[in-house]
């Protein structure tokens, strides 16, 4: 048995199939690549500051984030997915962003799990929770750090705040930090 029978996929072209064939060359030459026809990936830090930006103009926004559409939820949910970007996002605790930052968070939350993104929810969970605890809601705050570990038990944020929760502390070390993050962007928006 020759080696073409043994190995189909190794038969070569013959006759005029090898002749209507186009040579390397040829094919390079019409495959030129166009600016417009390129896929532009953003990098890690271009998706952050974009999921941090539209966040911003959710929250600075007069109308209610409840109405957001889903295409909008899932960009803000997709780009929380970067635990940087979360942390930033923490920092809409002042009393003129916190009530929209937490109608956002239960919104996105709400839209995700009627729309089979709840994998992606430990996110929104913990910063829904990140709300609460701040606003001094504990029991709120628990129900929502448990929700985030049922989704993700090793999420680290929410065991953060778990641990906090649990041992009776209060939101004013963590926020601390979360606002000297703030202050280290030019725009002083987390």
């Amino acid at each position: 048995m020759g080696d073409r029978d043994r190995h189909p996929h190794r038969q070569g072209r013959t006759g005029a199939q090898a002749e209507g064939a186009p040579r390397p060359q040829e094919a390079r030459q019409d495959q030129r690549l166009r600016r417009e026809d390129c896929i532009v990936i953003p990098t890690r830090e271009a998706l952050r500051e974009d999921t941090i930006r539209l966040i911003h103009d959710v929250i600075k926004n007069d109308d209610d984030p409840s109405g957001l559409d889903d295409a909008t939820i899932h960009r803000i949910t997709m780009g929380l997915t970067d635990p940087i970007a979360r942390d930033r996002a923490m920092a809409f605790i002042y009393p003129c962003e916190l009530n929209n930052a937490r109608i956002l968070w239960h919104h996105a939350i709400a839209r995700c799990e009627t729309t089979g993104y709840t994998g992606y929810t430990p996110a929104l969970h913990t910063l829904a929770a990140w709300g609460h605890f701040v606003a001094g809601e504990r029991h709120g705050a628990a129900i929502a750090v448990h929700a985030a570990l049922a989704i993700d038990a090793s999420y680290v944020m929410a065991r953060l705040l778990h641990s906090f929760l649990d041992d009776g502390l209060d939101p004013d070390h963590l926020m601390f930090l979360v606002l000297e993050e703030r202050d280290k962007h030019p725009e002083g928006q987390s």
